[in-house]
């Protein structure tokens, strides 16, 4: 079956067109009218006479009319006294920063108005991030926001001054009597800190620094020590890769560095006809991430025999490198996988690269090995430019509680780390934090942890903090503060000068620490080099250096790893939203929908088709997983793609003491973690059982229906490399010509096509967009840029239960099938899935397509939806009375409808603006609407102004590239470009006549704004 006429599905329910899904798809409105919820927020019930009932709804059944017209809050200004020089009203400022929590880094730009942060994006400058964030940063600017921050020290449970806090503690700490004072940190990536770190060891005798990761790569560092000599990960270099494999890494979603990795990866997958190449990309793996979702080749294995596979794939590169074998289990993957893969790597050598998500020393020291024998060293890796994200050594947590059980231990001073949640012995810590003289915790929110301190000293926010980060060799960026600290706080850097007795200020001694980066800078006067890398935010520099000689025991390796395995296993896994659970409390993660499962405000445990329909499990339904002593009750999700003997469990959830939005959200996964000389994510001898009990996973992917329309389009390289267009049947109509002759016109790109609408000139803009859909990944960081920017509410799980999410932006994920494509027997297309090999993905981001022949724009009886002279489709909120006939007449259901005043309602305490201090982070360019109106994507209007009026102030034309849409500047990846139709030089002009380009159900000929690109997969496997 020719791939372009693949079948697509987006959940196990449309591919077997259950019964449910069957009634679901037939109703009009997908949304029913919440009549007695209304009420409630009026204070009145079911009961309402017909006076009152009608003084609410108005005579149309809409409550929108006084919503959007009546109710409106009346917000009265208060104009500066004094207004600063530096800030103009209505101008946004500016400023570089950093953000790095020992698992994500960013070099990023802060947009401040009127003195408060109300965005963050990434920083382009650097070489790291490269503009890029993903969807934990974007949210990280509500943190500085959060009511559940320390907003002062405390001393056994009192709130203190700094003065008392600082003697008491200094008093305890002298009166240890030469027991160890250990710190316990985050990887810090801080040369400013370390060096205060070092004051704080020669101070203090016999002091100790302990870096502890709750997601860890000890097992990498431990395998590049003793391979060469460097106790650090290597920086990979993707976009030098012909052919990618990734053994259990999810390098696209968590893994190391995944926003860099993202940005070098989609380089060279990007195709043109002036360049039909693209990367190979082979992903094994145990179940569904979003790396092997946008792999060419997708082979699933059983869990606990990931150091096997590796194993054999050493030997079968070793073979065909002429270089002896090891010792290993004899084991391959589905279709003879681990050979075929090991030829198209060797076939690729000096150009591929393998990648491995274990943390086991064992099996990293065989990658390391594997890569060695295919010459990647100094080409697609660089072990001579270390990367710093990664620093901790389980050992050294594993012996430093059961010192601190034992008493050995006189202070702890932990910072950035909570071990009493992410721990997976967290009870042995708890127990040991107990047993010290003095526990100190510096912490910026009120988290597990904070619970076990004497002393707590009450952190600063990043965005009110100096400091600095050197994430890798030759990267160095600052953090600067954005805004004055709204508490009595202190950095970690300050609470450090203080212990040591320097009455230095944050910023003088990190301008002084960055004298010895100058030194090496090879600038000659330190004060403009000061001034350049703080306005620019990132200094870098060539690292200059050989690549160190490999050397091991690849034998001694391989009889280190185990080949024992069980029935059932569990794998633990962290999330694009969540991650490892940081930034739990943030609501704005909780509600981004997971790229694979679509599901958001749980964890859930994901199983194959084949082990519900073996075990009788049904989606929703709640299971009791044990292993290693630990237990938890979660429901169940059935994930296509996942290995019928392996359950996956996300990390993150299960929260005692964090901000009101994530509190008692999901299980804790983390007890299930194991430890052997390295902390793994694999439980084996798990049993898994049903509780008789069922709830509802709240999944965004299932409210609509694809009706078997051909919305993804796909062809293969080979394919593409003859005809361009291969793969994009477009719908046509003939057009006379003037000779009396018909021709074919695509309404997609021949917009003066006949037609019964009438034609729309736009004289000055067209506004329009195109997505790569070879370069989107599904991340998800455009949900939350979107929901950021434009004052999108936090709605809940039982709203978006409800159909009622407001995200302006989805990315929909479908599946298809690896073979044969269109199937007829349902009873076979299950069978194919059984295995968890033979499922595809595809990814595509859908927002308003700001149609020229808008369908909304018909049916809205206020004109509430009308169209602009530069192409846009408008809202008028003060015009909508709710009746939401646009949202019903809109084929891409992308309007959404505002049922409830989310900011005052206390229902949905989840919603930022909720407080007063929550308010802080609106952006004033955008209204913020109220209930009734309806409301979508505007192509961030607001941001087209400002790049309009820039423009004007610089006595020029917008030039392409001066506005970019908040989905558009967030994306890793570079998948959407943004820009003027009109101007035939910009980059969405030349995109929109690409032999790729298509519209979604174009044949409607509503003439969509926003355009797609075919999605190219590499199938064909590269021969030596």
């Amino acid at each position: 079956m020719d791939i372009a006429q693949k079948k697509y599905w987006r959940s196990v329910d449309e591919l077997s067109n259950s019964p449910a899904f069957v009634e679901e798809a037939s109703k009009e409105f997908a949304q029913e009218i919440p009549v007695e919820e209304m009420l409630n927020e009026e204070g009145m019930g079911l009961e309402a006479n017909r006076r009152d009932f009608l003084k609410i709804f108005g005579f149309s059944l809409t409550a929108a009319t006084l919503a959007a017209c009546t109710q409106t809050p009346v917000k009265k200004a208060v104009p500066f006294v004094a207004q600063p020089e530096e800030i103009s009203p209505s101008i946004a400022t500016w400023y570089a920063t950093t953000f790095s929590d020992g698992y994500d880094y960013a070099s990023i730009l802060v947009k401040t108005r009127e003195g408060r942060p109300i965005k963050v994006e990434g920083n382009t400058l650097s070489g790291i991030s490269q503009g890029g964030v993903n969807a934990r940063v974007h949210a990280s600017v509500l943190s500085l926001y959060d009511a559940n921050r320390l907003q002062q020290p405390k001393l056994a449970g009192n709130y203190v001054s700094w003065e008392e806090f600082d003697s008491k503690l200094g008093a305890k700490l002298n009166a240890l009597g030469g027991k160890p004072v250990v710190l316990l940190t985050n990887s810090i990536i801080s040369p400013t800190t370390k060096r205060l770190i070092e004051n704080f060891k020669a101070k203090y005798a016999g002091a100790n620094h302990v870096t502890y990761d709750a997601i860890s790569a000890s097992g990498m560092i431990e395998a590049n020590e003793a391979n060469f000599g460097v106790a650090a990960l290597p920086t990979y270099h993707f976009d030098k890769a012909e052919v990618i494999l990734g053994v259990g890494a999810d390098f696209l979603g968590n893994w190391i560095s995944p926003v860099e990795f993202t940005r070098d990866y989609t380089t060279n997958r990007k195709v043109s006809k002036d360049k039909p190449k693209m990367s190979r990309h082979v992903q094994f793996e145990s179940f569904l991430s979003i790396t092997g979702s946008n792999a060419d080749l997708r082979v699933t294995y059983q869990a606990s025999k990931e150091g096997v596979v590796i194993a054999n794939l050493y030997n079968a590169i070793a073979k065909l490198a002429g270089a002896s074998t090891i010792n290993a289990p004899k084991h391959d993957l589905a279709g003879n996988a681990i050979a075929a893969t090991a030829t198209e790597l060797w076939a690729a050598r000096g150009k591929s690269l393998v990648v491995c998500g274990s943390n086991n020393t064992s099996v990293q020291q065989l990658v390391n090995a594997i890569n060695h024998l295919l010459g990647n060293y100094g080409n697609t890796i660089d072990i001579a430019a270390p990367v710093y994200l990664r620093q901790g050594k389980d050992a050294a947590m594993e012996n430093l509680v059961a010192d601190m059980n034992a008493g050995k231990i006189g202070a702890v001073i932990a910072y950035g780390v909570n071990p009493a949640y992410d721990y997976y012995k967290a009870d042995a810590f708890a127990a040991g934090m107990k047993k010290v003289d003095v526990s100190v915790v510096v912490s910026e929110q009120n988290n597990e942890t904070v619970q076990l301190a004497g002393f707590v000293a009450a952190a600063d926010n990043f965005l009110e903090s100096w400091g600095d980060a050197m994430p890798a060799a030759g990267k160095y960026s600052v953090s600067q503060p954005a805004i004055s600290k709204l508490y009595d706080t202190r950095s970690f850097d300050e609470v450090l000068l203080a212990l040591t007795g320097n009455a230095s200020s944050t910023y003088d001694y990190m301008k002084e620490s960055w004298k010895d980066v100058f030194s090496k800078s090879g600038a000659s006067d330190f004060g403009t080099f000061w001034r350049t890398a703080l306005h620019n935010g990132v200094f870098e520099m060539p690292v200059v250096g050989s690549q160190p000689a490999f050397r091991g025991d690849v034998n001694a390796a391989a009889n280190a790893i185990k080949a024992e395995g069980s029935e059932l296993e569990l794998v633990v896994y962290e999330k694009l939203g969540l991650g490892n659970g940081n930034l739990a409390g943030n609501p704005w993660l909780q509600e981004m929908p997971d790229p694979i499962s679509k599901a958001c405000w749980d964890n859930y445990l994901a199983v194959s088709i084949k082990y519900a329909r073996e075990n009788g499990i049904s989606e929703g339904d709640i299971v009791k997983v044990s292993a290693n002593g630990y237990e938890v009750e979660v429901p169940v999700l059935i994930q296509p793609g996942t290995y019928p003997g392996t359950v996956a469990l996300a990390l993150g959830y299960g929260r005692t003491h964090v901000s009101k939005a994530g509190l008692g959200i999901g299980a804790n996964a983390y007890p299930f973690m194991t430890f052997n000389g390295t902390r793994g994510n694999v439980s084996t001898k798990v049993s898994v059982s049903k509780t008789g009990m069922k709830t509802a996973i709240a999944q965004t992917q299932t409210h609509h229906t694809i009706e078997g329309r051909n919305i993804v389009k796909e062809t293969s390289l080979d394919k593409y490399a003859v005809n361009p267009a291969d793969g994009n049947v477009r719908p046509y109509i003939q057009v006379k010509q003037a000779d009396g002759t018909f021709k074919k016109v695509y309404p997609g790109i021949n917009r003066n096509a006949v037609t019964l609408w009438d034609k729309r000139d736009y004289e000055g803009h067209h506004w329009a967009m195109a997505v790569d859909l070879n370069a989107c990944t599904g991340c998800g960081a455009c949900i939350v840029s979107c929901q950021v920017e434009n004052n999108v509410p936090v709605v809940g799980k039982q709203e978006v239960l409800n159909r009622r999410e407001m995200h302006w932006i989805r990315i929909d994920r479908y599946y298809t099938f690896n073979e044969d494509g269109m199937m007829i027997d349902k009873e076979k297309e299950y069978n194919m899935i059984q295995n968890g090999d033979n499922v595809q993905v595809a990814f595509q981001p859908v927002m308003c397509m700001q149609c020229d022949n808008a369908p909304c724009e018909t049916v809205c009886p206020v004109l509430a939806t009308v169209h602009s002279d530069e192409g846009l489709n408008q809202m008028v909120y003060n015009r909508c009375v709710g009746t939401r006939y646009c949202a019903n007449n809109c084929p891409y259901k992308v309007r959404r409808f505002n049922w409830f005043s989310y900011t005052d309602n206390p229902k949905f305490y989840s919603n930022p603006s909720q407080t007063d201090l929550g308010r802080m982070v609106l952006n004033p360019d955008v209204t913020v609407r109220a209930r009734g109106v309806m409301e979508k994507c505007t192509f961030c209007v607001q941001r087209i102004q400002a790049g309009k009026l820039e423009a004007k102030r610089n006595s020029r034309g917008v030039l392409d590239g001066d506005v970019k849409t908040a989905c558009q500047q967030s994306c890793p990846s570079g998948a959407i470009v943004f820009g003027d139709l009109n101007d035939e030089n910009s980059e969405v002009s030349k995109l929109f006549l690409n032999e790729r380009a298509y519209g979604i159900i174009e044949e409607l000929n509503v003439l969509p704004s926003v355009n797609y690109l075919t999605k190219v997969r590499n199938t064909q496997s590269i021969k030596a």
